[in-house]
């Protein structure tokens, strides 16, 4: 006799209609990777759209949710990496280890050693046509972050505050906030 299996409902060909036995779902086919309601997918990283730290940290966290072993780790790693980021499947040591993998990320996309950079940019942000200021502020706080990373306190505020004051295209709010002061 053949029989269906349903995730938990087992049904057996017959000439009765009602033949159909709801059997418990079988405890070794539990789906081992959960996604609790409300959270955001760990998505795809293309070496661009988003700081790799961002996205090393989702991808932690979703590494210590859903309990992945090493190998899991590295497929999930792998299939998430688009675009540029993608192009590291290219280097022999991409193919070894999670660990190898994120060092080859860390290398090109990481902002370690970058900090220069992102304090230079900090300085020169202006507020681009359309865009709003939650945005703006948005902009600023990650670069201030990136450019001074682990730093916090008074000074790396007074930063923040200031290039957002320096970002703003219209010299009249400009001028209030600084009144502010």
């Amino acid at each position: 006799m053949l029989e269906h299996s349903y995730g938990g409902v087992m049904s057996r060909p017959s000439n009765s209609a009602t033949n159909v036995t709801f059997l418990p779902p079988n405890p070794e086919k539990k789906k081992k990777n959960r996604v609790p309601h409300g959270v955001v997918p760990l998505g795809t990283y293309d070496g661009q759209a988003t700081p790799f730290e961002i996205f090393l940290s989702r991808f932690e966290s979703w590494a210590v949710f859903n309990d992945w072993s090493e190998e899991e780790k590295h497929f999930v790693l792998r299939g998430s990496l688009t675009g540029h980021a993608a192009d590291v499947f290219c280097e022999p040591q991409s193919k070894t280890t999670t660990d190898d993998l994120l060092g080859l990320l860390r290398h090109r996309f990481g902002t370690s050693q970058k900090e220069e950079r992102f304090e230079m940019e900090l300085k020169s942000r202006r507020k681009r046509k359309g865009e709003t200021q939650q945005s703006l502020y948005a902009d600023i706080r990650k670069l201030t972050s990136l450019a001074y990373p682990g730093q916090a306190g008074p000074l790396v505020e007074r930063t923040a505050v200031n290039a957002f004051k320096s970002a703003q295209d219209d010299p009249n709010f400009r001028s209030k906030l600084r009144d502010k002061q």
